[in-house]
């Protein structure tokens, strides 16, 4: 969420704290939707984060049970989405 109005391909960096630590990404706006009392969502993608910090994400998301089990998971999906963004930065 943001009061700034963005556009897609703004790129920015992030420090949030994380599981204990300081997370540090840089980030790409790829879309940016209205939400209420003048605020935006943005949907972002990480274009760079440092390998532990990816580790540290990693650790946190295996320990989640929220995130459902493997067989719940869609790897097909996710596949197909990565698939879509190369394409898409490459055609």
């Amino acid at each position: 969420m943001t009061q700034r109005e963005l556009s897609a391909g703004d790129m920015f960096h992030l420090s949030f704290p994380l599981a204990g630590e300081l997370m540090e990404i840089e980030t790409r706006v790829v879309r940016l939707d209205p939400a209420p009392y003048g605020r935006y969502r943005a949907g972002c993608e990480i274009t760079e984060i440092s390998d532990i910090h990816r580790r540290a994400i990693s650790r946190l998301a295996d320990g989640s049970e929220e995130a459902g089990s493997a067989s719940e998971r869609r790897p097909e999906l996710t596949e197909a989405l990565t698939e879509a963004r190369q394409n898409r930065a490459f055609g």
